[in-house]
């Protein structure tokens, strides 16, 4: 029987779209960039129910695949149903736009299998469509050209990636290793309910499942300052923007805090961004 397939992406990671190509259907790439230099060293992490391993009883869970070094494309099956390939313009204006930043496209080198140190991971997705994306709240954005005026956005650090029309029993999670690494052996997912649903990280250890201690949230002001590791597939970037919190007005705000919901995790700052591919 058909399933669906939803992929959920958190936290630091730069999305672009290789167009189809011959007898190649168009894929969306989710890149996590190299964490070198971070305060808060990132983790690139897949992470699933154990109930959809298909034993009984289940393992405990949630299992979780080290990502760092390798790639995995989902679904990796071509029993896609008609009509679910990949839109032209997949993602939401909460993605930021680097290419006005970075001053040229993504070179093609880092969709591939060497990527070089730049990038420590990427999720392919070869069929579907984005069909939720969640925002820590507004930030400001700064203009690429200089002298314009900044601008207020919505930015997405949690999106949902959905395949409808698996027409499998199950799922294969085969995973390629990168820059030379080995790869982590598959893993047989059976979907529960005509639905698997997995679970992509790229966020500080302590922002992972199950939830460790809250870190401080940033004050109005303060900058996402691993946004700029987006940047690093760019040698010299036109500029590095970064995006600023704005405290933000909420209707089931305490009272004494004046409307203001502050930010309750720093994977909320992990925001994403998109750029087109040269």
């Amino acid at each position: 029987m058909p399933f669906t397939l939803q992929v959920t992406i958190t936290g630091l990671c730069l999305y672009t779209v290789e167009p189809a190509s011959g007898s190649s259907p168009a894929k969306v790439h989710v890149l996590m960039p190299g964490s070198g230099g971070m305060t808060d060293d990132h983790s690139a992490v897949l992470m699933y129910d154990p109930k959809y391993s298909g034993e009984t009883p289940p393992p405990p869970g949630p299992v979780s695949v080290d990502l760092r070094g390798c790639a995995i494309e989902l679904p990796s099956t071509s029993a896609i149903a008609p009509g679910q390939e990949i839109p032209a313009n997949p993602f939401p204006a909460e993605l930021v736009d680097i290419d006005a930043y970075a001053g040229s496209p993504l070179a093609r080198s880092f969709v591939g299998n060497d990527p070089g140190t730049d990038i420590q991971a990427r999720v392919s997705l070869g069929a579907g469509e984005m069909t939720f994306w969640e925002s820590g709240g507004p930030w400001i954005i700064a203009a690429a050209e200089h002298g314009r005026p900044s601008r207020e956005s919505m930015l997405a650090w949690r999106l949902t990636w959905t395949v409808e029309g698996i027409d499998e029993d199950h799922l294969d999670l085969t995973f390629t290793g990168l820059n030379g690494n080995p790869a982590p052996p598959p893993i047989r997912l059976v979907p529960v309910g005509d639905m698997i649903h997995v679970f992509a990280f790229h966020a500080p250890a302590y922002d992972l499942p199950p939830n460790g201690p809250l870190p401080t949230p940033p004050e109005p002001g303060q900058a996402a300052h691993h946004f700029m590791h987006i940047y690093a597939p760019w040698p010299n970037p036109k500029s590095m923007m970064v995006p600023v919190a704005k405290p933000f007005a909420h209707p089931h705000a305490p009272p004494e805090s004046g409307g203001v919901v502050p930010f309750l995790a720093t994977t909320a700052t992990c925001v994403g961004g998109r750029a087109s591919l040269g």
